[in-house]
């Protein structure tokens, strides 16, 4: 992936929606693929006690990802990972 659009694909999927504007999800980057993670440390356990928001938000910035990469001309795949 080249590095420009790598910026312009980040900097989109970053603008989802998050609860409480948390934006809790961290990003891996590899030659051929872009990886997002929820990050955990910024849960919010007293208003969302079982993870739902978190996860809504992970969705909503995995399709501003699909969109971005899309628009770059990448093939977006989506491969849910169980992390331990």
């Amino acid at each position: 992936m080249k590095r420009n659009d790598v910026l312009f694909i980040l900097e989109q999927t970053v603008k989802a929606p998050s609860g409480h504007n948390s934006q809790p999800w961290l990003f891996q980057i590899e030659e051929n693929g872009l990886w997002i993670y929820p990050d955990m440390s910024k849960r919010l356990s007293v208003v969302d006690a079982d993870n739902r928001e978190l996860f809504i938000s992970m969705g909503c910035a995995v399709e501003n990802l699909f969109w971005a990469a899309m628009k770059c001309g990448y093939r977006a795949i989506f491969d849910i990972r169980e992390g331990g």
